[in-house]
């Protein structure tokens, strides 16, 4: 909210990077699931290490860079309620409630004229 200028924090980047990073966390549980590892509490460590990087890679690829999207991934990881959402995850709550965030931005940095967000919407 007090970085309106930053691309990475423009509608685009925050709404995609987020989803991104959802998608790199379930696509991980996912390949451990087909183990029967997806809950095995010793390889979490691994687990986090490998959709954080996988997140930030398809942001680049996407050209949509969100370094929050990379802690989606291990939100989604470490809450184990969330696992019952599986790839709803990443639609609702990750790029829903980005959007909600966008949102709130726009509200809130354009009610001063010295202020203008978003700098580019996609």
């Amino acid at each position: 909210f007090s970085a309106t200028k930053a691309p990475l924090a423009q509608p685009r980047n925050a709404i995609l990077g987020n989803g991104l990073g959802a998608l790199a966390g379930v696509a991980v549980f996912k390949a451990f699931e087909l183990f029967g590892k997806a809950d095995a509490p010793e390889l979490l460590w691994l687990r986090v290490a490998l959709a954080v990087p996988s997140a930030i890679v398809m942001q680049e690829m996407a050209g949509a860079v969100h370094p929050p999207g990379g802690a989606t991934a291990i939100i989604f990881l470490i809450m184990r309620p969330l696992h019952l959402l599986s790839f709803a995850f990443v639609v609702s709550p990750a790029m829903f409630g980005a959007a909600i965030f966008v949102c709130i931005a726009l509200l809130t940095n354009n009610l001063s004229a010295a202020r203008a967000y978003p700098q580019t919407w996609w």
